[in-house]
């Protein structure tokens, strides 16, 4: 998955320089999914390991089963929280890259002008 992802990130950059100024608006947004598309593979591949380990532990202990179930849901909320996060970060990044398009447009129409 990984040498995929890095693959098309490669594509990526390559098309980018030959393609025309209008076309990149698209390509560094799609850029910037794939990195987040990268960090949440990580993440999720990282809680599955935990989760698994977890559940090992409860065959051999019966007493403690509920406060594992506990657990389970604390886990959910943060994956949820987390989810969250990744999106208004997301948001955040889109509108970053938005104010910065507008900008460098901005300051190109200054420079025809004068």
């Amino acid at each position: 998955m990984m040498m995929m992802m890095m693959m098309m990130m490669m594509m990526m950059i390559k098309k980018k320089k030959k393609n025309n100024k209008k076309n990149n608006k698209k390509k560094t947004t799609m850029m910037m999914m794939m990195m987040m598309m990268m960090m949440m593979m990580k993440k999720k591949k990282k809680q599955k390991k935990k989760k698994k380990k977890k559940k090992r532990k409860t065959k051999k202990k019966k007493t403690k089963k509920k406060k594992k179930k506990k657990k389970k849901m604390m886990m959910m909320m943060m994956m949820m929280m987390m989810m969250m996060m990744m999106m208004i970060m997301m948001m955040m990044m889109m509108m970053m890259m938005m104010m910065m398009m507008m900008m460098i447009i901005m300051i190109k129409k200054k420079k025809i002008k004068k």
